[in-house]
């Protein structure tokens, strides 16, 4: 992407409303700088801009001011690596109101790799923006993963015999309720989906602030693994797309609600 300050821009100063446009893109290409999810990237010189200019001028060791001008270290900085295509996969974000263009609209919410065209923000007056997807990028299939194999030293360490007064089921449920964190997915079983499926922040506010993850595939529908309890069996909260309704996907055949 092309990358150009018309004025200085800092904080508490005059900003050329093109040039914040522009810094907000850059960072955001560059993982740097989120927008508020209800507004997007606006010409609004926002604290958070400042601060994600600061922490790329950091990484970049220079001084982190917060500030940028024509010409200087920062801007030079922020075009050569804004102009390089960035690795791995990001998440498509919109507004999410009647003013996003159709095309925009379904993007939304895909995971895309940086390599797809055409980019967030690319377009005049875009307010999209891409969300990071971390570095977790599964193969055709999620591998599943089998937490009860931890349990091969201890049957035999201890009488084998008495441990399997339980069932297996039992020993599996069990260990698959301690054992799955909500935050890494690949403590997760596989979802019943054939494809590839890319980590990414969830689409709830609430799983997000908790540090969870989500499994988005390739049609952009969102995979949420559900711990079992005194209401629910394990099972898989699924979201087939922005304006779905979420569907609760049995696992090993059980109903989700007991």
């Amino acid at each position: 992407m092309e990358f150009q300050l018309n004025a200085p821009l800092a904080r508490n100063g005059n900003a050329d409303t093109d040039d914040v446009r522009r810094v907000k893109k850059a960072l955001n290409r560059l993982g740097y700088y989120q927008p508020y999810e209800k507004v997007g990237i606006t010409d609004i010189a926002d604290a958070a801009l400042f601060e994600a200019l600061k922490t790329f001028q950091k990484d970049q060791g220079l001084t982190p001011s917060g500030a940028i001008k024509p010409g200087d270290d920062t801007e030079q900085a922020l075009a050569r690596e804004s102009a390089k295509t960035p690795s791995g996969y990001y998440i498509w974000r919109t507004v999410e109101d009647d003013k996003v263009r159709g095309a925009h609209a379904a993007l939304n919410r895909t995971v895309r790799e940086w390599d797809d065209s055409p980019d967030p923000g690319e377009d005049f007056n875009c307010r999209c923006w891409a969300e990071p997807v971390e570095e977790n990028i599964y193969p055709d299939a999620i591998q599943p993963v089998y937490p009860e194999y931890l349990l091969v030293p201890a049957l035999r360490a201890k009488n084998i015999a008495n441990f399997l007064k339980f069932s297996t089921s039992a020993i599996v449920q069990k260990i698959h309720s301690t054992k799955i964190k909500m935050e890494d997915t690949l403590t997760w079983p596989t979802p019943p989906i054939k494809g590839r499926l890319k980590e990414g922040l969830p689409s709830r506010t609430k799983p997000r602030s908790r540090g969870e993850k989500s499994l988005y595939d390739e049609n952009g529908g969102e995979w949420r693994y559900s711990k079992e309890n005194q209401y629910h069996n394990p099972h898989w909260d699924y979201k087939p797309s922005t304006k779905s309704k979420w569907e609760n996907i049995p696992i090993n055949n059980k109903p989700p609600h007991k």
